[in-house]
C-alpha cells in the first residue's frame, strides 16, 4: 500500500503542492525469520503487485489523501512476547 500511495502521489505531484512527501517509506519490512532470498523475491514482485492493486480500482488516491504516515507491519509469531 505504501508503494501504491507513493506512485499515486508522484503521478499527481506538482512543485509546491505538498502532495509528494519525500521520505515516504516504501521499503520492505519483514520479520527476521524471513530469509534474504525470500525477501529479494518479494521485493522483485512488489512493483507488479502495486500495478495490480491500482488496476483493480482500489481507491488509492482517496487513501493517499488521508494517510499522513506510511503503514508499518507488526510481526507476531508464537515466540513473540507481546504482553
Amino acid at each position: 500500500i505504501n508503494r501504491a500511495i507513493a506512485r499515486v502521489r508522484s503521478n499527481v505531484a506538482t512543485p509546491g503542492s505538498g502532495v509528494h512527501k519525500p521520505g515516504w517509506d516504501t521499503s520492505v519490512h519483514l520479520p527476521l525469520w524471513v530469509s534474504s532470498n525470500e525477501t529479494k523475491q518479494i521485493e522483485g514482485r512488489l512493483d507488479a503487485w502495486v500495478g495490480v492493486l491500482l488496476s483493480v480500482g482500489a481507491d488509492v488516491v482517496g487513501l493517499s489523501k488521508i494517510m499522513k504516515k506510511p503503514l508499518r507491519p507488526l510481526w507476531v509469531s508464537q515466540a513473540s512476547k507481546i504482553w
